[in-house]
């Protein structure tokens, strides 16, 4: 079996990163988009993909979907931040997408 898992590698701010295992590759791309808005990307993408092979069922354990980012959206900033309707809209704009298409 083989399998593409995409995945955003995110800046935490103090100098570390983190490697966020998205649903599509749609999801992996925006994320990388609203982080370069933010101004705390890199000026390179920093969202691809791993092809991973196995005899057995591959199960990505933590991945992150695209309701979920609505959710750390919501949490994560102040609802007075300008950045924040737009970056909301988007993240529901996808998660919109993919109903429409039952799913990616």
């Amino acid at each position: 079996m083989r399998t593409k898992v995409w995945y955003y590698v995110g800046n935490n701010g103090d100098g570390s990163v983190s490697v966020y295992f998205c649903e599509t590759e749609k999801l992996a791309k925006l994320l990388d988009e609203l982080e370069s808005e933010d101004g705390e990307g890199w000026g390179e993408i920093c969202a691809s993909y791993v092809m991973i092979e196995s005899d057995s069922p591959i199960v990505v354990l933590e991945i992150l979907t695209a309701s979920e980012l609505v959710k750390e959206i919501d949490d994560d900033y102040d609802k007075d931040d300008v950045g924040y309707p737009h970056k909301k809209h988007k993240a529901l704009r996808l998660l919109e997408q993919q109903a429409l298409k039952g799913g990616e």
